[in-house]
């Protein structure tokens, strides 16, 4: 059990001020990597964060990473698997199963995995409790941010092919970037296209 306080948004704040007010030597210093490397694993242990590196990354971020792995390879295995979803949910339909029956189907084969991630991430302890207000604000983000996107993404794929969704799915943050600028007057950046 976590004896840390509630997060609050000034706990936040100062959490913020504290880090970009870390006491490191000058850059030139040979000190300075070792120092940061210590920094960054103390926040690590402090917010219960597990730190992932990619295997092609230099062996200074492999010194801090609690885990290195072939993440390309990964990133491959999963845009196959998350391009062959709407594949499996056209051909669910063919078998007359309707869109509500899968998305329930979806979330019942990744309870068990969110379940044992909570588990493991609550018995490292170290992290901030959250608030009742942070509860309620991730409740209405889970159920308006990923429920109903789900369900309407699944209710689409019975009137558009696999592909063109998948190309709507994989274009959406193009879509959220041209709207901020016709919208908001956001101005596009070149680090907004790369």
């Amino acid at each position: 059990a976590s004896t840390s306080q509630p997060v609050t948004r000034s706990g936040a704040t100062e959490r913020a001020e504290a880090a970009r007010s870390i006491d490191l030597p000058p850059v030139g210093d040979p000190s300075t990597f070792a120092a940061l490397q210590a920094e960054i694993r103390r926040l690590a242990r402090e917010h219960a964060a597990v730190i992932l590196a990619h295997s092609y990354e230099r062996g200074g971020v492999h010194a801090v990473a609690d885990a290195v792995g072939a993440s390309l390879l990964l990133c491959a295995v999963a845009a196959v698997a998350f391009s062959g979803k709407a594949v499996i949910i056209k051909l669910a339909y063919r078998h007359g199963v309707d869109a509500l029956t899968l998305l329930a189907l979806r979330m019942l084969f990744s309870a068990p995995l969110f379940g044992a991630l909570a588990w493991w991430s609550a018995r490292r302890g170290g992290g901030s409790r959250l608030s009742p207000g942070d509860l309620l604000a991730i409740a209405v983000l889970g159920i308006v941010g990923y429920y109903l996107s789900s369900y309407f993404d699944f209710l689409g794929l019975q009137y558009i092919p696999a592909a063109l969704e998948r190309l709507v799915l994989f274009l959406s943050p193009t879509f959220v970037l041209l709207l901020s600028a016709l919208i908001f007057g956001r101005r596009i950046t070149a680090l907004d296209l790369f």
